[in-house]
């Protein structure tokens, strides 16, 4: 009997613990099951499931998630996309991401964002600070939001959107060294200094302007319809 007791723990004992983490968003816990069913049993993931740091894509608009708690462990990440969510708060974010859509959540504040990102769309949010932006940013959304503060932007910014963001001047940009695109309609700054030389598209429809700033040589598109 001792023998057969023995040999009976020894087998429980010798069977590998799965990592579990409580996902406590039951939407955000049955979309991960979708993404990675294999390591997604209910609300629990098991975060050292291969497929987890696997997953290079998760597409999370619209699903009225209010809590990300278990998305740091989605390290392999390099597509990532929040829109249209009331959440206010998120989790540390992959080290790989190179696009990030936080558009139209409740976010007051920006995440901590990896390096490389190339990428974010952070429209309509409560966001008022931008500053201490990723080094490798090539396009930067902020429409709708009423900006406070503008920092100095990556000196690798090409496409730069600032519509309706409540700017009665125009804001001073810095930082960017070859800035392709600039939208800032539905601003009413009502007059413009000497554009970036780099520009080749300028929108700012609905800005009041009273006439038009120097061009610059290379400039192929413009639009200041009132």
């Amino acid at each position: 009997m001792r023998a057969l007791l023995f040999i009976s723990l020894f087998i429980v004992c010798a069977v590998p613990l799965v990592a579990q983490v409580t996902i406590p968003d039951l939407m955000f816990a049955a979309q991960l099951e979708l993404a990675v069913p294999d390591a997604v049993n209910g609300d629990q993931l098991d975060d050292q499931h291969p497929s987890v740091a696997a997953l290079t894509y998760l597409d999370l608009q619209g699903f009225g998630i209010s809590n990300f708690t278990g998305l740091e462990y989605f390290t392999g990440l390099t597509w990532l996309s929040l829109r249209d969510n009331p959440v206010t708060f998120l989790p540390a974010l992959g080290p790989n991401l190179v696009f990030l859509d936080i558009s139209q959540t409740l976010l007051t504040e920006l995440p901590v964002m990896p390096d490389g990102l190339e990428h974010l769309n952070a429209q309509l949010t409560s966001i008022t600070v931008f500053e201490d932006l990723p080094p490798a940013l090539t396009t930067l959304d902020l429409g709708g939001n009423t900006i406070g503060q503008l920092g100095v932007l990556p000196s690798t910014l090409e496409n730069l959107y600032l519509d309706d963001c409540g700017f009665t001047a125009f804001p001073l940009i810095q930082g960017p060294t070859s800035l392709l695109l600039l939208h800032m309609s539905y601003n009413p700054i009502q007059s413009a200094p000497d554009l970036p030389l780099t520009l080749i598209e300028w929108e700012c429809s609905q800005c009041g302007l009273a006439q038009l700033p120097v061009l610059p040589p290379q400039l192929q598109w413009l639009s200041v319809n009132d």
